[in-house]
């Protein structure tokens, strides 16, 4: 998904599965963290990101907490 501050891609190394964000105003520094889900979106105006797997998880901040869990 790409938006006007953000790219979220999910990408898969190997085994490995990852979602890396890129912040526009900071396209140095690419987030990368570890995902078991099918797909992942990216909220187009905050940090806020929504994996679908088994269960839908919507993270905030690209931290490990999950602000929600269905």
């Amino acid at each position: 998904m790409e938006s006007d501050k953000f790219i979220c891609v999910r990408e898969k190394v190997g085994e490995t599965a990852q979602v890396v964000i890129i912040d526009l105003n900071d396209t140095a520094n690419p987030i990368r963290r570890p995902i078991s889900a099918d797909s992942a979106i990216m909220n187009p105006a905050s940090k806020v990101i929504a994996l679908k797997g088994l269960q839908l998880q919507v993270v905030s901040s690209f931290g490990a907490v999950a602000a929600r869990c269905c």
